[in-house]
């Protein structure tokens, strides 16, 4: 089930709704856990990029922050121009196909058997939004 919470404006755009999935307990401990091995799976394999900062253990926007700060920093001191470009992905996981992230998956490394368990999670699952 999942339920909308109204985060500010109009009630009437959905964009200004946040959803929140009641979610069986066992599930999300399950999937929390799995996260976790492949999360250290792949930082001990080394197949994340290292401009990768989100959902790690460290705090990697402060990296990213210091990194921008000292772009600029360097560029005023040096009298140079510095070109800077935002990239934001706005809902990336949520548009990316089931098939494409079992694909990465395969690519990464991770073996048959644990793939098959993560295609498992998804596949026939259903929500009702609670309105």
């Amino acid at each position: 089930v999942t339920i909308l919470i109204h985060k500010k404006g109009n009630i009437d755009e959905v964009s200004n709704w946040r959803p929140i999935a009641l979610s069986n307990t066992l599930g999300k401990l399950y999937s929390s856990c799995m996260a976790a091995r492949m999360t250290d799976w792949c930082v001990r394999n080394n197949r994340l990029s290292r401009a990768q900062k989100g959902f790690l253990k460290f705090e990697g926007c402060l990296e990213h922050n210091f990194e921008l700060q000292s772009i600029i920093q360097d560029a005023r001191r040096r009298r140079l121009t510095a070109v800077i470009a935002w990239l934001d992905l706005k809902n990336a996981f949520g548009s990316v196909s089931h098939d494409v992230i079992m694909e990465c998956l395969r690519w990464a490394g991770l073996g048959d058997a644990s793939i098959d368990i993560i295609q498992r999670l998804y596949d026939g699952c259903t929500t009702r939004i609670r309105s």
